[in-house]
């Protein structure tokens, strides 16, 4: 069921972002399962490190956008983290490891930016990670 759901969800994102598209453009799509009790962990480290990334990597044009979205907690407990990257072609996504690992060490010398002393392994979980390429832009 949760797997439908986050189909439905990918899904209705990528034709909704694929509308304001340019032709041959590609998008990756991370779903990242995060606990509720640490929703302030969660959206720190995403806001800390993944942001960060993407502000620079969009100043050195890697990438051409990217978006975040929160959708609302499930009845376990559980929120969807739904992160997009945009990329204009399969050259600039093909290169993306390349481009971004100087950018991670410069800005996370020390690794990734914590709230607290908490493991992210406590409070996040993959849930699926996709590519793909507009199909009709409008």
């Amino acid at each position: 069921m949760k797997n439908s759901k986050s189909f439905l969800l990918l899904a209705g994102v990528m034709a909704f972002f694929c509308g304001f598209a340019q032709a041959q453009t590609i998008a990756t799509v991370d779903i990242t399962r995060a606990k509720q009790a640490y929703e302030k962990e969660a959206l720190y480290f995403y806001e800390q490190n993944w942001k960060a990334f993407r502000e620079e990597a969009l100043k050195l044009r890697y990438i051409s956008g990217y978006q975040m979205i929160k959708t609302a907690p499930d009845t376990t407990g559980w929120f969807d983290i739904i992160l997009i990257t945009h990329f204009q072609d399969s050259v600039q996504r093909q290169k993306v490891e390349e481009n971004f690992r100087p950018i991670m060490t410069r800005l996370s010398p020390n690794g990734p930016r914590m709230l607290n002393d908490i493991k992210r392994s406590e409070f996040l979980k993959p849930a699926g990670s996709y590519k793909g390429k507009t199909v009709f832009e409008k």
